[in-house]
């Protein structure tokens, strides 16, 4: 009973994090409609975050749905953990992306305040999000 009733707070408090860094990533999107420029070292953050998305929904509706292939592969607990660490990673690149200036392109102000290179870690992060989502779907088809 103790134990169920550990899993049954686990489930909520990934469901929490989900939801949070499904409205992170939904907010980031949007933001990088405005800025997004092709020269800009933010090209082709959107379709990474579409990625990591579409992984994070994929494993969370197997893991609420209380799919029994994802126990073996699968720890809620360090999955939750994860999300964290990403919620970070998103709250960081909005600030990013949102404290340029207006006269700025976002090219500009991330040239002149010497922030490419902490996007690039940003979104080497993010890939590697996007891959711990995916193991577990990919493991269990094995």
């Amino acid at each position: 009973m103790a134990s169920e009733l550990q899993l049954s707070e686990s489930i909520l408090t990934f469901k929490l994090h989900v939801n949070s860094v499904s409205n992170n990533v939904s907010a980031l999107l949007k933001t990088l409609k405005t800025v997004e420029a092709p020269s800009d070292p933010t090209q082709g953050l959107s379709s990474d975050l579409e990625t990591f998305h579409y992984s994070l929904v994929v494993l969370s509706y197997h893991l609420l749905a209380d799919d029994r292939r994802y126990e073996d592969w699968c720890d809620v607990s360090r999955i939750t953990a994860l999300l964290k660490s990403a919620e970070q990673c998103f709250d960081r690149l909005h600030t990013l992306l949102l404290k340029r200036s207006e006269f700025y392109s976002v090219y500009k102000h991330l040239q002149a305040s010497r922030l490419g290179g902490e996007i690039k870690h940003l979104r080497l992060r993010l890939k590697i999000y996007t891959t711990a989502l995916s193991n577990p779907i990919l493991l269990s088809a094995v």
